[in-house]
């Protein structure tokens, strides 16, 4: 693997970022309207999003890491492998403060190294290297656990994986995507898939929002949610069929709904993690949006599936 891989195909990428730009005008456009709705209604929701966040920083900081997670992914190569380590490196830092909150330790260094190393490693050797990787990470980590004496040793040496696995391992899923066949196109798909279905989810919520989804893990999303979610994330799948050119003009647009409701997942399981120690974001690296994993967790659980998606519509080809 060179340092760039400028891999895509240049139609692709051409019609690729012209319609992301087009998108993020249209982004900006909805906001516009939605806070002008809402300063109709009073001035105490004229701008903020059903979390109370102003919802155009929110959008601001949304497009920053668009471009941010883009621009690398169209150079390829180790650029695209650097910020995904970077990410698992930020990521893992705000796990391992979660669980501190709770009064578990994490054993940091081992945890670290076994993290972030399960991306260059997926880049490297691909899936079959990620299962050696985590083996000897468990031994690094129970050995470091295990010189710094007995007490809480479990809770240490489980919350430390946990973070490994959660973050490290599925980070590693994410370069999976992009060094696959179609990687560029693959990748694009998904990603703009995931974030479609997170605004259609928010925009159908504050619109139209009446009957709670999952109360006890998240009091903001609702079924209303939920179905703009699927529309918006099927509407982009069709909109970008272009990426996915071995699967026709249909499937793509029908590869929407799981997509989604695996994002869905994630955005609840990131929930739960939080709720279970009182807090409410994970961080606050990101204006408008709090911690890096309050972004990302909708991507790190589809990542696997989508994988595995692409991997099985590989093996079905030749039937098809």
């Amino acid at each position: 693997m060179s340092f760039i891989e400028l891999d895509a195909p240049r139609a692709v990428a051409a019609r690729a970022l012209c319609t992301l730009l087009a998108l993020m005008i249209g982004g900006g456009l909805l906001v516009a309207a939605t806070r002008l709705g809402r300063r109709a209604k009073g001035p105490a929701k004229a701008a903020a999003s059903s979390s109370g966040v102003p919802l155009g920083l929110r959008y601001l900081t949304l497009m920053v890491l668009v471009a941010l997670i883009i621009g690398p992914a169209f150079l390829g190569g180790w650029v695209f492998v650097a910020s995904i380590a970077a990410l698992a490196l930020l990521g893992l830092r705000e796990v391992w403060s979660l669980l501190e909150a709770a009064g578990t330790p994490a054993i940091r260094v081992p945890g670290w190294i076994c993290g972030v190393a399960l991306v260059p490693a997926a880049a490297l050797g691909g899936p079959s290297a990620l299962a050696p990787v985590l083996g000897l990470g468990l031994g690094f980590v129970a050995v470091w656990g295990l010189a710094g004496g007995t007490a809480q040793l479990p809770q240490r040496v489980g919350g430390t994986l946990l973070g490994v696995i959660y973050v490290g391992l599925l980070c590693a899923f994410l370069v999976l995507l992009r060094v696959g066949p179609n990687g560029f196109g693959r990748f694009l798909f998904f990603l703009v898939v995931i974030q479609l279905a997170d605004l259609g989810g928010l925009f159908g919520g504050m619109a139209f929002g009446r009957h709670k989804l999952v109360p006890a893990l998240s009091p903001g999303k609702t079924w209303e949610g939920l179905a703009g979610s699927l529309v918006l994330a099927t509407a982009g799948g069709a909109l970008f069929a272009f990426t996915l050119p071995e699967l026709g003009p249909i499937a793509p647009a029908l590869l929407g709904v799981p997509l989604a409701l695996t994002g869905l997942l994630g955005d609840l399981l990131a929930s739960g993690f939080k709720r279970s120690v009182g807090l409410k974001d994970f961080g606050t690296t990101l204006p408008g949006h709090g911690g890096i994993l309050d972004r990302f967790d909708s991507y790190l659980i589809s990542a696997p599936f989508a994988w595995a998606l692409f991997a099985l519509l590989d093996r079905l080809e030749p039937h098809r």
